[in-house]
Order: C-alpha cells, then sequence, then structure tokens
C-alpha cells in the first residue's frame, strides 16, 4: 500500500499556546480525521505546547534546524529525515515561517507552499522600516508561494498594495472556532455585573495596561468593575509586575484576579458577562470569536480583522486601540443600562458566529481553497 502525502505544518516556536496555535491544531486534527493526507509538525522547539499538542493526537513533530545558514540550510538537513517525495504540502504560518516554505519549494519544486498571513504587517510592535522589509521581501520571494490565505481582508489589501502579490494568489480565510460548553454562556440578559474577562497572554502589545487604566478611570467615578485577566505570563515575567504598580497606584489592584494559562477557556469565562480585548494589534482574535458563541457582550480595539467580525452596537463594540477613556465609557454604558437593555446585542454576537465563525465553516473554506487552487482533498 503506498504511503500516504504529507501536509507538514510550519510554526517555528512559541512560547505560548495562542490562536495561532490552536488554529494549526484545530487545521491539522480535521486534516488527520479527513485522512487523505499525514499532517505533522515543522518547528524548532520539540518541547513547546504545540508539539505536545501534535504529540497527543499521534502526530510527528520534526525539528527545524537552527544552524549558521537558517532557512538556506533547513531543506537539506530535513532531507535527512524527511522523504520530501511523500510530502505534497507545506503549510507556514506567520512571516518567518514562511521563509522555511519557500526554501523547501525551491528545493523541492514540487511541494506546494501556502502561506497563512496572520498579522505580521500589522503587528504594532514591529517598526516601519521592518514592515517595508518584510514587505519587499515578500514581493522578492512571493514565487516560492503558491497561495496566500488572509486572515483578514484587511491583511489581503495589504499583501496585495504594498508586498505586490497579485490578488489571485490571496485568498481571504477567516478563523473559526468549536464551540464551548454552553453552561458558560451568559444568561437572561438582566442587570449585568460589573465585571470583565480578558483572555490574552500577557505581553505589553495585548493591552492590559489600557483595561487597567480604564478600570482606574470608573473607580474614580465610583463605579468598582472586577477584571479577570487569563493568559500565560511569558518570557517577559517583569511585565506583569509593571502592570501591578500600575493597579497599585491607579487604585484597582484588589480588582484584578490574575488567573493564568488555562486550557479550559469555558470555565474561564464563566459567570461573566462582557469580554475585553483592548489590544494595540491583533489578526482575528479567537477569544472574540468563543465569547460572541456564549453570548458574551464583547468589547474590543478596532484594530486588524477584528471590525470584520464585530459590528459595532449590534453584535459588539469597538473602540480605538490605546484609548482607555473610550474603553472606560462604553464599560460605564453596560454597566449601569436597564436590566436586559443589552440582550440583543448578545444575541445578536452568537447568531454571528453560527453564521460565519465555525470551525465547520472554516473548515469548508480551507478545502474548498485546496481543490480549486491545487485539486487536493485536504480538508
Amino acid at each position: 500500500m503506498p504511503e500516504r502525502k504529507k501536509i507538514l505544518f510550519l510554526r517555528t516556536t512559541s512560547s505560548n499556546f495562542g490562536g495561532i496555535e490552536s488554529q494549526i491544531a484545530l487545521l491539522a486534527g480535521a486534516a488527520a480525521a479527513k485522512g487523505a493526507f499525514e499532517p505533522a509538525l515543522l518547528t524548532t522547539d520539540p518541547a513547546s505546547l504545540l508539539s505536545e499538542k501534535f504529540r497527543g493526537m499521534g502526530l510527528k513533530v520534526h525539528i527545524l534546524p537552527m544552524g549558521r545558514f537558517g532557512a538556506l540550510g533547513a531543506a537539506d538537513a530535513l532531507a535527512a529525515e524527511i522523504d520530501f517525495r511523500t510530502v505534497a504540502v507545506v503549510e507556514s504560518h506567520m512571516f518567518r515561517e514562511s521563509f522555511y516554505g519557500r526554501a523547501l519549494k525551491r528545493r523541492f519544486p514540487h511541494i506546494i507552499h501556502t502561506h497563512r498571513a496572520h498579522t505580521y504587517v500589522d503587528c504594532s510592535w514591529i517598526p516601519e522600516w521592518k514592515k517595508r522589509a518584510y514587505h519587499l521581501a515578500d514581493r522578492l520571494t512571493s514565487g516560492y508561494v503558491d497561495a496566500y490565505w488572509a486572515n483578514g481582508s484587511y491583511l489581503k489589501q495589504e499583501l496585495i498594495e504594498r508586498s505586490g502579490i497579485p490578488a489571485g494568489k490571496v485568498r481571504v480565510i477567516l478563523n473559526g472556532t468549536d464551540p464551548l460548553d454552553p453552561s458558560a454562556a451568559s444568561g437572561s440578559g438582566d442587570t449585568i455585573s460589573p465585571a470583565v474577562v480578558m483572555v490574552a497572554n500577557l505581553l505589553p502589545h495585548k493591552g492590559h495596561d489600557v483595561l487597567i487604566e480604564a478600570l482606574g478611570l470608573l473607580r474614580a467615578k465610583g463605579l468598582r468593575v472586577a477584571a479577570r485577566l487569563v493568559g500565560s505570563v511569558t518570557a517577559d515575567a517583569a511585565y506583569v509586575e509593571r502592570l501591578k504598580a500600575q493597579a497599585r497606584e491607579r487604585g484597582v489592584l484588589d480588582a484584578l484576579e490574575f488567573r493564568g494559562f488555562t486550557e479550559d477557556l469555558a470555565a474561564a469565562l464563566r459567570g461573566i458577562d462582557v469580554l475585553v480585548l483592548p489590544s494595540d494589534s491583533e489578526g482575528l482574535p479567537l477569544c472574540v470569536l468563543e465569547g460572541m458563541s456564549l453570548k458574551k457582550l464583547v468589547v474590543a480595539s478596532r484594530v486588524g480583522a477584528v471590525a470584520e467580525c464585530v459590528t459595532d452596537g449590534v453584535d459588539g463594540f469597538l473602540h480605538p486601540p490605546k484609548d482607555p477613556a473610550a474603553l472606560a465609557l462604553i464599560l460605564e454604558r453596560l454597566f449601569t443600562a436597564p436590566a436586559g437593555a443589552w440582550k440583543p446585542v448578545a444575541e445578536a454576537a452568537a447568531s454571528a458566529w453560527g453564521a460565519r465563525f465555525t470551525r465547520e465553516r472554516m473548515l469548508a473554506e480551507f478545502g474548498r481553497a485546496y481543490r480549486e487552487a491545487f485539486g487536493l482533498d485536504v480538508y
């Protein structure tokens, strides 16, 4: 019996299991269940949570070499371990990974290399000169990418306009999520308790400082709002101490609960009706979709593809990034409104998720994309 063709998912390393890693694991699991292709992970970090996830699904993890020549030397080094005649697809995620994918495509031209661009061009912490360099690199090496999957229309436009990628090569496929435990859904729409939950790893660009400032503004008005912070502490542990110092100075440290990383997100969301995400930059954050699926009132900054899933005032609320006063104003409206006032918004959020952001919808779009572009039945 001939060996099944492989699809290799490329994610070099990550200090956490965030939205990108979650989507890779979801796609790999779906491809494994479909059975036509054998998924495997290419990574530089064999001990990462994503690596553990792949092994837990019974899937192989291959280690990318981080030698002197980086991506250029990776293809030959990997060839000693992987029979690339059996590899049909390499799907790279994020900018750095795409260069490994391009190197593999160059060395093994029969491979189909698809690049899933999440948000590297939108990252607030990347200086403009570096973004220009990224766009130039995209332009010069796009011949080694057979298709770009863009996680948002904003990203498709940037790839076309600034990286010079032909429009026919770029297809928008938005994130999708599995349903969470319905017992964590918001309830009857009665008066909302003054509490929020934020699901984001504790990184400077995620906007925890914006939330703390907003809580301070509300406390100054006599409104105490509790905040449950769900997410892991990454390499910058000092950042957490700076957040605590900021909260202490604003008089709201007693309102913060640092929950840490959890795989039981439904439990972390249970009992709180408002989900906030005041990030400086995002792609299409899964926590927003998961909150919508549970009829949470989502309050998020207008960045990345957030406005492609949340319509302000209809199924959630948007504010400008880095604007704690605007965030505080929305929260004040939510917590001082008459009972049941926001129930239509919560219901609309759940309906929007069911229509546009389920796991099944995303997998169907990926499946259609691979069939139409390459005649492959991957998902």
